[in-house]
């Protein structure tokens, strides 16, 4: 199991940094990057208003995630600790259509993904 979630989180951190450095740039999506000491990986699945937020945090740092909406509201906001590596799927399916923002902070830093619900 624990070669499976590392397998994935390898190729979720390989199609961030593909989307961040060779990507177009007519895309919906950014990635902000930022100084910090921790990788992050944001991938989000169209289909079923799902993301799978992906953290490589090797210094173990405190992390903590929020979703925030259009009008700069966080709408929710999870401690995700110092673990070592992370892997969730968020699902914004009850939420309304609009811009919203998924954003990882750290002491070292922060990284983000906008996305867009339909």
């Amino acid at each position: 199991m624990k070669r499976i979630v590392n397998s994935l989180l390898v190729i979720l951190l390989s199609v961030t940094t593909f989307a961040v450095y060779g990507g177009t740039e007519n895309q919906s999506e950014e990635l902000t990057l930022s100084n910090a000491q921790f990788q992050a990986g944001f991938i989000e699945t169209a289909l079923d208003d799902r993301m799978v937020v992906a953290l490589k945090n090797p210094y173990n740092e405190p992390l903590e995630l929020e979703i925030i909406d259009d009008d700069g509201k966080a709408i929710y906001s999870e401690e995700i600790g110092s673990h070592e590596e992370f892997i969730r799927r968020y699902d914004f399916s009850e939420l309304e259509d609009g811009h919203y923002h998924v954003k990882v902070s750290g002491t070292s830093g922060h990284k983000s993904e906008f996305i867009l619900l339909r």
